[in-house]
């Protein structure tokens, strides 16, 4: 059984990698223009969620391509400790969530998402907060 986790946490961290690179790719100016639908601007985040194995809010999101960049990587990161979890390796959680802000704040930059002056601030904090999905926001209050 554990296999099977192993099997889908690659699947999650190549999907990831592979994300990331057309990111790095679309920045330098090559076409993939799929990715301008995550250059919308971003509105609302509702934080992570981890302590369900599933955000299904997100999910569909994703299914009815609505979701924004932070809503996928939030996603694909609630997978990958869903499943660090189930193989006994809470640690990579801690080690990835460092990866994910450092990773989200530069496709942020290199997409060209349209943010409130201090997002970038709130998101990281926000995403450090073990409440974070009671502490979610409306960007359009601020």
């Amino acid at each position: 059984m554990l296999q099977q986790f192993e099997d889908a946490l690659v699947q999650y961290d190549e999907l990831d990698a592979l994300f990331s690179q057309y990111v790095v790719n679309f920045g330098a100016g090559d076409g993939a223009n799929w990715l301008t639908f995550f250059c919308q601007p971003v509105k609302s985040w509702n934080g992570l969620i981890l302590r369900k194995p599933i955000d299904m809010e997100k999910r569909e999101l994703i299914q009815r391509q609505e979701a924004t960049l932070l809503d996928l990587r939030s996603y694909l990161f609630s997978r990958q400790c869903t499943l660090l979890l189930f193989l006994q390796r809470p640690w990579e959680v801690a080690q990835r969530a460092l990866e994910l802000l450092h990773s989200c704040v530069q496709e942020l930059k290199l997409l060209e998402v349209s943010l409130f002056s201090q997002f970038t601030r709130f998101f990281v904090v926000q995403t450090q907060n073990p409440e974070s999905r009671i502490a979610g926001i409306e960007l359009s209050m601020l």
